[in-house]
């Protein structure tokens, strides 16, 4: 049976540590996630890997704005199409930045740990070709077992 349950699993899903702090609350360094690589409908709030084509490195973010969505950023809070984001996610701490409309076939990320994180606040809006998939569980440590 556990056999059949891990062959299931890692077949949809494929696992990656992860690193850094730009995550944090909800990812740490270190984390063990199960991403789902066969999906090509990401949401508004999903937290996905993706490889920028020019970089060896893996990063993982939050979805915030969809393509033609004009996302910014001003007294600590994210705004879509002029309307607050409820971010239960993550603490008010945003530095002002956009507006930056969301060309079509992309979306603006941003990480959780917002004073920490590199995103698309300095590197623009990701192409969605270049997203591995969604993190859908954190499996290891145990202690931080949980949905996403």
């Amino acid at each position: 049976m556990f056999t059949l349950a891990y062959v299931l699993l890692f077949y949809f899903y494929d696992g990656y540590f992860l690193v850094g702090n730009s995550m944090e609350p909800t990812l740490h360094e270190e984390d063990f996630v199960l991403v789902q690589t066969e999906t090509e409908a990401f949401e508004r709030r999903d937290v996905v890997l993706f490889q920028p084509e020019d970089s060896e490195w893996i990063f993982s973010k939050r979805i915030i704005g969809l393509p033609g969505e004009i996302v910014e950023g001003r007294n600590h809070r994210v705004y879509i199409n002029e309307k607050p984001l409820a971010e239960p996610y993550t603490q008010p701490s945003i530095n002002d930045f956009g507006p930056v409309k969301v060309p079509k076939d992309h979306v603006f990320v941003l990480g959780d740990n917002r004073l920490e994180s590199a995103d698309s606040r300095e590197f623009g809006p990701i192409p969605i070709r270049s997203i591995i998939g969604r993190a859908d569980v954190i499996v290891y440590p145990l202690n931080h077992l949980k949905w996403l």
